[in-house]
């Protein structure tokens, strides 16, 4: 029960925390002297928009209790991350972090659930940041990468210039309840692995060459 209440807070915390977000910056722009109603009307649809995602969130773990199958469906990929990074614009603009994404043309068509995916990538982004807000490093670079790959089918890949993964602790990051954290829960890279798993792929964390760590999962297109 301790897993399973910590695995739907770490899901629905990104998306509720979006909501607070977006809608103190509503009220901000109705307070205004002048008030700009495009701006509120902006803010109040990024709401509906979280909102959304939660209740989808929500949805997919009912769903996972009650051992239904993952919804599949053609995943637009460039929607998933642009949506991502439109969700958390404000965090990474805080976090001085440049965003580098690059997407292959041409990708073969991909049936996996959407939600669950942009879940994973989510995780994989946060930590990102995190690492590299309390990195000393002065360029803070994070790159998501996406190609085709013959035996994998969608390779995806979270790249970021922290202090990367010390080499005692590789073994254990996937451990549910695991974190390096202060305040982490160690269920997120947990989640995300049943979740890439439950596709039929492979979250993984692959080497570096110089600083960073780079987590990268794959997705078979033939499923």
């Amino acid at each position: 029960m301790g897993e399973l209440a910590a695995s739907i807070a770490h899901e629905v915390n990104q998306p509720l925390s979006a909501i607070v977000t977006n809608s103190q910056a509503a009220m901000r722009w109705l307070v205004r002297e002048q008030p700009d109603y495009q701006e509120v009307v902006a803010a109040l649809n990024r709401v509906n928009r979280d909102a959304n995602l939660a209740g989808d969130v929500i949805a997919r773990i009912r769903n996972f209790l009650s051992q239904g199958e993952i919804r599949r469906e053609p995943l637009a990929v460039r929607r998933v991350i642009d949506d991502l990074l439109l969700m958390l614009q404000a965090l990474l603009q805080e976090s001085a972090i440049q965003v580098d994404v690059r997407i292959a043309p041409s990708l073969p068509t991909l049936l996996a659930d959407p939600v669950q995916v942009q879940q994973v990538l989510l995780n994989l982004v946060i930590n990102a940041v995190d690492a590299m807000r309390d990195s000393a490093q002065h360029s803070r670079i994070l790159t998501i990468d996406v190609r085709a790959s013959v035996p994998e089918g969608l390779v995806f890949s979270v790249r970021d210039t922290g202090p990367g993964i010390s080499a005692g602790m590789e073994a254990k990051i996937f451990d549910a309840l695991f974190s390096t954290k202060c305040d982490g829960l160690g269920m997120g890279l947990a989640i995300s692995r049943s979740i890439i798993e439950n596709h039929g792929g492979r979250l993984r964390l692959e080497p570096v060459f110089g600083v960073g760590a780079n987590f990268v999962f794959n997705i078979p297109v033939d499923q």
